[in-house]
């Protein structure tokens, strides 16, 4: 979820906190994995932990087992909402705990399950795929670029997909600096850091890809 300013303000954010101009963004609603999840029949995913979650209100209901298996649609949204247990219990310290925790496996989950999508036993799946994301991605990306971009897409070297997380800490009322509210605040010389070694690996993916 993101501010009233919409995308367009978040872009503004991430480039003052990083220093990178970003030409494009796309906003995919949580529907959108969902379903390409099902499409693709499952992605293949180890769940960390046990998770055992329910919220009424919400309707929503977390039961997964931990261990490698076959996640589908309805468990992907199950293991991308699951925060906490029922009983308080949360993911380890070690592994990232409750926001961090949930931030990590969505990160993790998301990459498997752009690799999963990106292989050739889905190439008849194409179409059923691009009429999801018409549906459920708001993007700024023209359909003439899509369309340009579309054959790299195929022959992307999958196994180079990666996330990182920004440097920093959560602070808030307890906290020293304190804030009203809990923030997560970037440290800006560690920020410039990650930035500057991601820049140097996305110049050498262009290269290896565009020549």
């Amino acid at each position: 979820m993101y501010s009233r300013g919409g995308p367009d303000k978040i872009v503004k954010a991430v480039e003052n906190i990083t220093s990178v101009d970003i030409d494009y963004y796309a906003v995919i609603d949580n529907n959108a994995v969902i379903e390409i999840v099902d499409i693709i029949g499952g992605v293949t995913f180890d769940i960390p932990i046990d998770m055992d979650y329910d919220d009424p209100t919400q309707d929503l209901h977390i039961h997964l087992n931990a261990g490698v298996q076959n996640v589908n649609g309805s468990e992907a949204e199950q293991l991308l909402r699951f925060r906490h247990n029922n009983d308080g219990s949360s993911y380890p310290i070690s592994y990232g705990d409750n926001d961090y925790g949930r931030m990590r496996t969505q990160r993790e989950f998301m990459i498997e399950t752009a690799k999963q999508t990106l292989q050739a036993k889905n190439i008849l799946k194409v179409k059923d795929i691009v009429d999801i994301a018409y549906e459920y991605v708001e993007t700024n990306l023209s359909v003439s670029i899509i369309k340009d971009y579309a054959p790299y897409a195929i022959n992307m070297d999958i196994s180079t997909i990666q996330s990182v997380v920004l440097p920093g800490g959560s602070y808030g009322p307890s906290t020293t600096p304190s804030y009203p509210l809990w923030f997560f605040v970037a440290d800006k010389k560690e920020t410039a850091v990650t930035v500057a070694k991601s820049v140097i690996c996305s110049s050498l993916f262009k290269a290896a890809m565009f020549g």
